[in-house]
């Protein structure tokens, strides 16, 4: 109403690095070149459809093993 454009922050984007054989974890490649745990469970689509070098966007928390 005051002619002001809301702002969005850009969702970060991580390339899956690796997935433990179990297919239960993995790791992310982010853009300051950090890796980051991924669970399955905290995974929001099908997890069965990420693989090592997909493109995805995530949301980073401290967790017991880290970021």
């Amino acid at each position: 109403m005051r002619g002001q454009i809301k702002q969005h922050e850009n969702q970060p984007i991580g390339i899956v690095q690796r997935i433990d054989p179990s297919g239960e974890f993995g790791f992310l490649r982010v853009a300051d070149d950090r890796e980051i745990y991924f669970n399955r469970n905290s995974v929001l689509d099908d997890a069965s459809k990420i693989a090592v070098g997909t493109r995805v966007t995530y949301v980073e928390e401290i967790g017991e093993k880290g970021p």
